[in-house]
């Protein structure tokens, strides 16, 4: 089941990508904002669904922990390994404005867990803040194209924009059903171990819902699109930060109790790897092979400290 659930998530990749690319011809919108804003919210379907069961289960320590877990993941472990595979070019859009969004949602995260819970008037924050970021990335796509032009591209062209949705969610669901057979596989392993719920979302479960991402981001650089799989991973952590984690902390009964332990260590660690993001892009914009080694080194690092944490 693991075997046919990864090779499932590469189909799952090909397809969300082919209707990212078709969407983006259809609306003439740059590649780099359907990036960071129609990917990261199918690629992220997989930590919405895990982390809003768990919520209303009562496992609020997995939930938040699968969050935080997911977006260190996703700079460190999947920017690291890609950049060490090939050098990735960063574009100036995302280094002058969404890495440093990407950190302030860290930040947020961070003050928001330090009294050990975050509440359902926190989680009504964060929706108001992710609405607002979405309305800003449109804001932007229309100032690209010059106002009318983006308006008039969509009418002209609904039936690629039709079949560019429709590969894009089915890519979507494709991705987010296989996610679900290896958390579920990774979770009951780790539970049998006797971990700890936080760090079985921190580590087994945070591994299983990135890997969407992971499958996405590789196809990407694959076909020369480093916007979209540097976009996609960016998009993401601010996504799973301002939606995931504000629907779950929404939904919980009485909010999302974050353990102390992830308080001192594991939201500043994910802050950490935001911080160490933000040079490394500005410096040319591009992610050279030892600054990915670095990343990736950082991750493994964290992995091996936290789990005797």
């Amino acid at each position: 089941m693991l075997v046919v659930a990864l090779a499932l998530f590469v189909v799952g990749a090909e397809l969300l990508l082919s209707g990212v690319a078709a969407l983006a011809r259809a609306l003439r919108v740059p590649t780099v904002l359907i990036g960071l804003t129609l990917v990261p919210l199918a690629t992220s379907a997989p930590e919405l669904i895990v982390s809003i069961s768990a919520a209303t289960a009562g496992q609020s320590e997995l939930a938040i922990g699968e969050v935080v877990g997911t977006n260190t993941l996703n700079v460190l472990f999947i920017l690291g390994l890609l950049a060490l595979v090939a050098p990735l070019r960063v574009s100036a859009h995302v280094v002058r404005s969404q890495v440093p969004i990407m950190i302030c949602v860290s930040v947020l995260m961070l003050a928001l867990s330090y009294d050990g819970r975050i509440g359902r008037g926190a989680g009504v924050l964060l929706l108001v803040l992710m609405i607002g970021h979405v309305a800003y990335l449109n804001r932007a796509a229309r100032r690209s194209h010059r106002g009318g032009a983006f308006q008039d591209s969509v009418v002209r062209d609904v039936p690629g924009t039709i079949k560019g949705a429709g590969w894009v969610i089915l890519g979507g669901a494709i991705l987010a059903l296989s996610a679900q057979t290896v958390v579920s596989t990774a979770t009951a392993t780790a539970t049998q171990i006797g971990m700890s719920p936080h760090k079985v979302g921190l580590m087994f479960v945070a591994a299983g819902t990135s890997l969407p991402e992971l499958a996405t981001t590789i196809v990407a650089v694959a076909k020369g699109e480093h916007d979209l799989a540097v976009g996609n991973v960016i998009g993401s952590n601010i996504f799973n930060g301002l939606t995931v984690l504000g629907i779950t902390a929404i939904v919980a009964p009485d909010g999302l109790a974050v353990p102390a332990a992830m308080v001192s260590f594991d939201l500043p660690v994910m802050l950490a790897a935001a911080l160490l993001c933000y040079p490394i892009v500005l410096s040319r914009g591009v992610i050279d092979r030892w600054e990915g080694g670095v990343l990736l080194g950082s991750y493994l690092s964290y992995v091996a400290f936290a789990w005797f944490w």
